[in-house]
């Protein structure tokens, strides 16, 4: 047929005449569709903008298998506090609420991102609670408040260095109100603070743990050890 004898003539060109067919073929489209190219660039970019978009949300969704519906509270952003919540803020995906004593280290919170709040306020309003604090006194004064304000299903993460007989007391203490008390002493200075590189030895219920697990790996290598003050 006629279609097809011009269709193999085409090919009998000379390379030259091809190329020159070609080239007024893609002049006739650009002329009737001018906008062509630029509509092949939008749409490209469109698809890819959403794309990246639905990967972060979907990225944001479960970072490190955190649940980043929860709200974290951090209390006691000393020299090791404050990059360990700052590590925290940082890689969780969480709404992290901070308070510190010292105005500057509240400053330091909120310079990297994090919103300070009352310990009043986090008492109340926190599903995790994380401390790190420097006198017995103020560690059972915290978790008692934190028993009081709570409501079943807390946990309490308390990353101070604290005696074994007072956390077996305040462990029966928030057990008894439905909530879960972990030990969990850190090991490193400063420096692996901020790197986040810290030994976190967690004692405690295990289901509590294996739920703050990638909180905890925000800031270091969790290791759970056993039931409390391991």
């Amino acid at each position: 047929p006629g279609g097809c004898r011009r269709g193999r003539d085409r090919y009998h060109l000379p390379l030259y005449d091809q190329l020159d067919q070609q080239a007024e073929r893609k002049q006739e489209k650009d002329h009737i569709f001018p906008d062509r190219g630029r509509g092949l660039q939008r749409r490209q970019y469109i698809l890819t903008h959403v794309s990246k978009l639905y990967f972060n949300f979907l990225t944001n969704l479960c970072i490190k298998g955190v649940r980043t519906d929860m709200k974290i509270g951090f209390l006691g952003m000393g020299v090791m506090g404050l990059p360990m919540a700052k590590n925290l803020l940082k890689k969780s995906g969480c709404e992290i609420l901070g308070y510190d004593v010292m105005e500057k280290q509240r400053e330091g919170f909120i310079a990297a991102g994090g919103t300070v709040a009352e310990p009043e306020e986090i008492y109340q309003t926190c599903d995790v609670i994380m401390q790190i604090l420097p006198t017995h006194a103020i560690i059972r004064d915290s978790v008692e408040k934190a028993v009081k304000f709570g409501k079943p299903g807390r946990i309490i993460v308390d990353l101070s260095s604290t005696a074994p007989d007072i956390i077996q007391e305040l462990y029966k203490l928030a057990k008894d109100a439905g909530m879960y008390l972990l030990d969990s002493p850190i090991s490193g200075g400063n420096p692996m603070a901020i790197a986040g590189t810290l030994a976190i030895m967690t004692g405690g219920d295990k289901e509590a743990f294996e739920e703050v697990k990638p909180l905890l790996e925000c800031m270091g290598t969790p290791v759970y050890v056993g039931g409390p003050a391991s």
